[in-house]
This record gives C-alpha cells, sequence and structure tokens, in this order.
C-alpha cells in the first residue's frame, strides 16, 4: 500500500495490512485526516507462547496462509527477538500490541472484540 493513496479511505474500504508492510513509525507520517480513520493494531507472541508452543503453535502451522517452508531463519530465538523489538516499537509510537499468550484462537477473539469497539467509536465521531 502506497502510504500517499488515499483512496481506500475516501471510498470507505475496510483494510488490513501485516504490520512488516507498515512499520510502526510511519503510521504517525500519515495525514491526520486520515488517521483518524486507521486503527493500529500490531498482535505478537508473548515470551511464554513462544517457547511453549514454537513447534506446535507456530512452525506446525507456517504454511496454512501461504505455501512457506522453515528455511531455518525462523528459529526460537529470532522470533523472540522479533515479537519483542516489535513490541518495544508499538510502545514507544503509542500504537496498540497485542500479546497472545496461552490459546490463540481465544487471544484473537479478544483481539476482534477490541477492533469492533474502536471501529464503533470512529463511528460515533
Amino acid at each position: 500500500m502506497n502510504l500517499s493513496d488515499k483512496r481506500q479511505t475516501e471510498n470507505g474500504q475496510h483494510i488490513i495490512i501485516e504490520g512488516c508492510y507498515l512499520p510502526q513509525a510511519r503510521i504517525r507520517e500519515l495525514d491526520p485526516e486520515y488517521l483518524k480513520h486507521i486503527i493500529p493494531l500490531y498482535i505478537g507472541f508473548s515470551e511464554e507462547y513462544i517457547i511453549n508452543k514454537f513447534e506446535s503453535g507456530i512452525i506446525g502451522h507456517l504454511s496454512e496462509i501461504e505455501r512457506k517452508e522453515n528455511d531455518g531463519y525462523i528459529n526460537r530465538e529470532t522470533l523472540l527477538r522479533f515479537h519483542m523489538q516489535t513490541k518495544q516499537r508499538c510502545k514507544d509510537s503509542d500504537i496498540m500490541y497485542y500479546e497472545i499468550n496461552e490459546d490463540y484462537e481465544e487471544g484473537l477473539k479478544r483481539v476482534y472484540s477490541w477492533i469492533d469497539r474502536q471501529v464503533q467509536a470512529i463511528c460515533r465521531s
């Protein structure tokens, strides 16, 4: 997504952009007029989740959305470092970072509920 392309908000489109395509620092560069229509949220795994569920809960699902193979780059240590860095960047940028701690699906239900509340607040304003 080109950050200067405002057609999505002008046309009332709902778009989800994966965090690796929109770094936290870039969000604050958006025009304030359009920023009020954006709900920045980053989802990550807690340290405990990564340690306890790396093989079964993370690597075991690596190819569910797109065909991916673990080339060795994704290991427990790099994933821990990446999630801790992402969490810190969100904190530094005052952006919501939701951490999955135990149950992935239950965690996502809480995320969806939070998003619904944010959308309702935007619609009321």
